[in-house]
C-alpha cells in the first residue's frame, strides 16, 4: 500500500505505508480508488528509498543499542496518471487527493485500460538498479497486455544487439501471427539457422529459464501445438541443406525473367548513380516489350545490353516507361560497365534449370497459416535477396491493392538486417515501394517488420514510416533519437528479452518482456 502525499511537477508523489517492505520498481502500475469509486491508474517513473532516521556520523559507530524504528525506511514514488475509469457524467476528471491509498494494479484493471481483447500478449515489465523483472500483482501473478495485431499493419521496427532478444521476439510475433491471424508470413533469414527451425519445438536447457518460461506459458494458456505449415527457400546454385534443418522443408528457387518486375532489378545495382539506377528498369522494360525473341532469358538481356552499349560507342539505350512512353537515355561508359558487372554477378539466380527448382511467385507465399522463409544467410545471395524482395513485395502489392486478390489473407513480412537489401543508390525508389505498402498496410492487412542490430543502419526515411518501435538492449542514445521515451530506463542496461516499446496503438505500454515462442528456439 502506498499513500498519496501530493504532486511534484506533473507527477503524483506517494510514500509507502508501514506494511510495505520493499521498493516499487520503475514501470510498475498503481491503482488509486478515490471516494467516488473512480479508479486512477498510474505508472511509476521514479522510485527510491528514504531513511526516516539518519544518525549523526559522530554516533553511528558508537555501538549504541539498535532500535527497529531507527532502521525504518520509506519508498518514495513519483508516478504519472495514465487513465481513470469510470468517467464522470459531468465531463470532469477527478483529483487524486493527498492521503488517498494506492495498491498494485490487477490484471482485470490492466484489461480495463488496455481494451484490446485480441492481439499478441507481452508481459509488462519493471526496472530498478538496471535489473529487469516482469510485473506482478499483489498476489504474485504475472501481468500482461495484448498488443493489437492492427499495430503490425502500421509497420514495426525492432532493434537490438546480438543476444538481446530481437530474433526471439521476431519468432514470437511470427508464431502469434500464424496462430491467431491465420495469415501468410514471408520472412528473410540472414544469419545461421535463425528462422530455419520454426518447425521444431523450443528446447531450454537452463532450469531457471525453463521454470520461468513454464510460468509465462501457463499464465498465457499456451500449450504445445503442431508445427505451422512451413517452407524454406534457398537460391539455386547455393548450399541447399544445413545441419539441424529439416531437409524435407527446403527447396531451391529461381527467378524467371519473363515474370520479373522491372523495378526489382534495382536490387542488383551497387555504386551506381541515381540517374543510371532509375534508367535500368525502363531499359529492361523496353527489352521485354520491344526486343526479346522467343526465349526470354536473363542472359539474353545481358547480351543485348552489352551489344547496345558498344554500338558505335554511343552508349545510347532505348527506354519504355510504365506509362508506355518511349525515349532514349545516354549512359556514361563507366556506368555501363558497372551495370554489366552487376547483371553478370546475378545471372546464376535467374532462369535456373536445376532439377525441382521452383520459379517462386507470390502465390507460393500467399497461403493462410503458412510461414515461408527465404534463406539468404550465404553472403553471396544478398543481391538475389535484394531483387527477390522487391519482386515479391511488388507482386503482393499489385495482387492485393490493384487486382483485389487475397483480400481475406493478412500478410506479415519480416525483413531482418534490412539495410543489406536497401542500401544502393536506388534506395529512393525502394523506399517508395515500402511507403506504398506501408500506406495501404492497414486497409489491406499487410504488415512489415524491419529489424536491425543498429537502428542507425536502417535506410534514411524508413524509420519515418513505422508506427511501432521496439528497442531491445542497444548502445548509445538511439532511443531518444528514434522517438522512444525511456523514462529512466537505459536501453544499454536492458536484460535479454526485455524491451522498451513505443506504439501508437498502445501508447501507455513502455517496458515489456517478450515471451519465448513455443517453436524455433534452442537455449
Amino acid at each position: 500500500m502506498w499513500i498519496v502525499t501530493g504532486t511534484e511537477g506533473d507527477l503524483i508523489k506517494l510514500v509507502s505505508a508501514k506494511n510495505v517492505d520493499g521498493i516499487l520498481p520503475i514501470g510498475s502500475y498503481l491503482t488509486v480508488t478515490d471516494d467516488k469509486n473512480v479508479k486512477h491508474i498510474l505508472i511509476v517513473e521514479k522510485s527510491y528509498q528514504k531513511s526516516l532516521f539518519e544518525p549523526s556520523p559522530l554516533i553511528v559507530d558508537a555501538e549504541l543499542p539498535l532500535l527497529k524504528q531507527d532502521q525504518e525506511c520509506k519508498n518514495i514514488v513519483l508516478a504519472r496518471e495514465i487513465r481513470q475509469f469510470p468517467l464522470r457524467p459531468d465531463g470532469l476528471f477527478s483529483f487524486i487527493k493527498p492521503n488517498d491509498y494506492a495498491r498494485r494494479t490487477s490484471q482485470q484493471e490492466i484489461d480495463e485500460i488496455f481494451i484490446s481483447k485480441e492481439g499478441y500478449p507481452v508481459f509488462l515489465a519493471t526496472s530498478f538498479l538496471s535489473q529487469n523483472s516482469t510485473l506482478k500483482d499483489d498476489s504474485g501473478n504475472l501481468i500482461y497486455v495484448r498488443i493489437p495485431f492492427d499495430s503490425l499493419y502500421l509497420q514495426t521496427m525492432i532493434c537490438g544487439q546480438t543476444g538481446s532478444g530481437k530474433t526471439v521476439a521476431m519468432k514470437y510475433l511470427i508464431e502469434q501471427f500464424l496462430a491467431q491471424e491465420n495469415g501468410a508470413v514471408l520472412a528473410i533469414n540472414v544469419k545461421a539457422n535463425d528462422l530455419l527451425t520454426m518447425d521444431q519445438p523450443t528446447t531450454i536447457k537452463n532450469e531457471k529459464l525453463q521454470k520461468q518460461t513454464d510460468e509465462e506459458w501457463n499464465t498465457l494458456g499456451f500449450s504445445r501445438n503442431e508445427a505451422p505449415e512451413f517452407g524454406i527457400y534457398v537460391p539455386a546454385s547455393t548450399q541447399k541443406h544445413k545441419e539441424g534443418v529439416n531437409r524435407e522443408r527446403v527447396r531451391s528457387i529461381t527467378l524467371r525473367t519473363r515474370d520479373l518486375e522491372p523495378n526489382s532489378l534495382l536490387g542488383v545495382l551497387q555504386n551506381i548513380t541515381d540517374r543510371a539506377a532509375e534508367a535500368l528498369p525502363n531499359i529492361f522494360r523496353y527489352w521485354m516489350e520491344r526486343v526479346h525473341g522467343e526465349e526470354i532469358a536473363f542472359r539474353n538481356f545481358i547480351r543485348w545490353f552489352r551489344e547496345r552499349a558498344t554500338r558505335e560507342n554511343q552508349y545510347m539505350f532505348p527506354t519504355l516507361s510504365q506509362a508506355g512512353e518511349e525515349s532514349e537515355i545516354p549512359l556514361h561508359p563507366g556506368t555501363c560497365t558497372a551495370i554489366l558487372r552487376s547483371l553478370e554477378n546475378a545471372i546464376d539466380f535467374f532462369d535456373s534449370q536445376e532439377r525441382d527448382c521452383l520459379a517462386i511467385r507470390e502465390d507460393h507465399i500467399m497461403i493462410p497459416g503458412r510461414l515461408s522463409v527465404i534463406d539468404l544467410s550465404n553472403k553471396d545471395t544478398i543481391i538475389f535477396g535484394a531483387v527477390l524482395l522487391r519482386h515479391l513485395l511488388s507482386k503482393i502489392y499489385e495482387a492485393k491493392a490493384i487486382k483485389g486478390q487475397y483480400s481475406e489473407i493478412p500478410v506479415l513480412i519480416v525483413i531482418d538486417e534490412v539495410h543489406h537489401f536497401y542500401r544502393s543508390g536506388a534506395s529512393v525508389q525502394a523506399l517508395e515501394e515500402l511507403n506504398a505498402i506501408a500506406r495501404m498496410g492497414r486497409s489491406e492487412r499487410i504488415g512489415v517488420i524491419f529489424a536491425s542490430q543498429n537502428p542507425e543502419d536502417l535506410p534514411v526515411g524508413l524509420t519515418s514510416i513505422v508506427n511501432t518501435r521496439i528497442f531491445f538492449r542497444s548502445l548509445g542514445n538511439v532511443g531518444k533519437k528514434f522517438g522512444v521515451k525511456e523514462f529512466s530506463v537505459e536501453l544499454s542496461s536492458l536484460e535479454n528479452g526485455f524491451a522498451v516499446m513505443s506504439s501508437v496503438a498502445v501508447p501507455q505500454v513502455r517496458l515489456v518482456k517478450f515471451p519465448i515462442p513455443l517453436m524455433g528456439v534452442k537455449s
